[in-house]
């Protein structure tokens, strides 16, 4: 008994019989597209010569990452997208406490001269925010860290549309054309995140590597310090630059582990 086993074009992954897109990277399938196609024997009972099993597929990958790095430009752009990230979290709650203010004053709670002070003084912090966030923001961030809000934002305007429509203010024409545009948009994303979240896992990994490297490094720094190899100037120098490369590291993976979440 034979099948006929086809692969994605991108990726190099398997492709389920039938399916649009690849269930790795989302790339979409061309069903006429004879790219690596080809007709092997299925077999159940039988294990082939050329099977690699569980332990050796995981050492192949280890080797893998050991030997593949992330281009510098790339390890700037996760660093760069974590400060983005950190900035914007402490952005959002000013803008919260500006309207829990306004509400204050309206109801009374607040005078006028309470609520011009307290505001004032969120304001200024959110402009020193926003300035040190223009700055960061002339290093292009990770792809995925936009897409993340491209998502929720074409999830929204889906709900906002099922909204108008069940309010009776658009004709079933209206709906069905722009929910079908709505629809594809959030796809298309969502293959684009799918892929993404497969290249943040394997820089994970070589992060983690990476970061236990530099640990390890810090160790042996200090060895050669205590025993008179190397002498203090050096010592410090060497050993500022290893830790604030290690801080780099460590504030990668937790981004990178926020976006995987």
């Amino acid at each position: 008994m034979s099948r006929v086993v086809r692969f994605c074009r991108k990726c190099g992954s398997s492709i389920v019989p039938g399916a649009q897109f690849c269930n790795t990277c989302g790339t979409p399938i061309d069903p006429q597209d004879p790219f690596h196609t080809s007709t092997e024997p299925v077999s159940i009972s039988k294990t082939t010569e050329h099977e690699i099993h569980p332990s050796e597929s995981i050492t192949q990958e280890e080797d893998s990452i050991e030997e593949e790095e992330i281009p510098a430009d790339e390890l700037e752009r996760i660093v760069t997208t974590y400060n983005i990230w950190k900035l914007d979290a402490q952005l959002k709650p000013l803008d919260l406490k500006l309207e829990e203010l306004s509400v204050k004053r309206e109801v009374g709670e607040l005078t006028e001269e309470e609520y011009l002070s307290e505001s004032a003084n969120l304001e200024d912090m959110k402009k020193t925010l926003e300035k040190e966030l223009s700055k960061k923001k002339d290093v292009k961030p990770l792809l995925m860290y936009a897409l993340i809000s491209d998502e929720q934002n074409a999830s929204d305007r889906l709900n906002k549309l099922e909204n108008i429509f069940e309010e009776n203010k658009i004709s079933q024409t209206t709906y069905s054309k722009l929910k079908r545009e709505y629809s594809e948009k959030l796809q298309a994303i969502r293959h684009e995140l799918a892929y993404e979240r497969q290249k943040m896992n394997k820089w994970k990994k070589i992060l983690e590597k990476m970061e236990k490297n530099t640990k390890t490094l810090l160790e042996e720094l200090l060895v050669r310090y205590e025993i008179g190899e190397l002498p203090e100037d050096e010592y410090i120098s060497k050993k500022s630059d290893l830790e604030a490369k290690r801080k780099d590291l460590e504030n990668s993976l937790t981004l990178i582990n926020f976006l995987l979440k």
